[in-house]
């Protein structure tokens, strides 16, 4: 999350970084894909973002560590068009909860 509110994002449960964990077999090949933001390698903090379409040039360089199911895409689409002004929405869009349908851990 970004608990200041000024898109610096904030502290993760493992500290202000945490290491990257990229797998090859993970991709940005689709919408839907929930993936860690960073600032550059091993940069981890409390950020993520969704993809909106195929972004392969994030392969690689982005911890992959969930997949929008269908039910939720078509909330997905309603974020995407959203109004925005200087490429922020005009409107706060927030996430009040999300639900892990297949816990890879368990």
């Amino acid at each position: 999350g970004d608990p200041f509110g000024d898109g610096t994002g904030g502290d993760s449960i493992y500290g202000p970084h945490f290491d990257d964990e990229i797998s090859a077999r993970l991709s940005h090949d689709q919408p839907g894909v929930v993936s860690m933001a960073n600032a550059g390698r091993n940069t981890n903090s409390s950020q993520f973002f969704l993809t909106f379409r195929k972004c392969p040039h994030l392969d690689g360089k982005h911890s992959v560590f969930g997949q929008v199911d269908a039910e939720g895409l078509d909330v997905l689409e309603e974020i995407q068009q959203a109004k925005t002004k200087n490429k922020r929405p005009v409107n706060l869009i927030k996430i009040f909860s999300a639900t892990v349908v297949e816990d890879p851990w368990d």
